[in-house]
């Protein structure tokens, strides 16, 4: 014979999550929305500090364009026979611009500009080299934060071009 079998009373595959198992499962869904909140700020550093260094590579590279096209224009054809770098071509091209007008300037100077709301300095230094024939003006250019985090520098030699006529 067989009793009465009630629902109540049969074992129940359906239980559902222990609590246990919630709590691990929230863990995990935690942690990985931490890591995923930490990369997409991570991110969003690199990219900043990426169009910071675009935008002041670009600075440099506009100045030096600017010289390069002074170089261009120079021309004074007395420095050929140099006996030493201050009385070659490189110090006469440094000589001959005049530093007043900023970026026109192959001398040295300092320039402040803003870039993504921080202030940024670029300095730039030209020296002639010390080695015959003295027709190379050494030009580096250094772009740092406010903070002084430098940002982008360079390192170029410009020869005038009155200089290539020299026999």
């Amino acid at each position: 014979m067989q009793l009465c079998q009630h629902k109540l009373f049969q074992p129940n595959d359906d239980r559902g999550f222990s609590m246990i198992e919630a709590v691990v499962a929230m863990m995990l869904v935690t942690t990985f929305i931490t890591i995923s909140l930490q990369l997409l700020l991570a991110a969003t550093a690199v990219r900043v500090i990426a169009r910071e260094k675009a935008e002041a590579t670009t600075w440099i590279e506009a100045d030096l364009e600017t010289v390069k096209f002074r170089a261009s224009q120079y021309s004074d054809s007395s420095k050929c026979n140099a006996i030493d770098s201050s009385s070659g071509y490189a110090q006469g091209f440094r000589d001959a611009i005049p530093a007043s007008n900023g970026l026109d300037a192959p001398t040295d100077m300092t320039l402040n500009k803003t870039i993504n709301a921080n202030n940024f300095i670029l300095t730039r230094t030209a020296n002639p080299r010390t080695i015959p024939p003295y027709d190379v003006l050494e030009i580096r250019y250094h772009v740092t934060s406010a903070s002084g985090l430098k940002i982008a520098k360079l390192y170029t030699e410009v020869i005038p071009h009155a200089a290539l006529n020299c026999p």
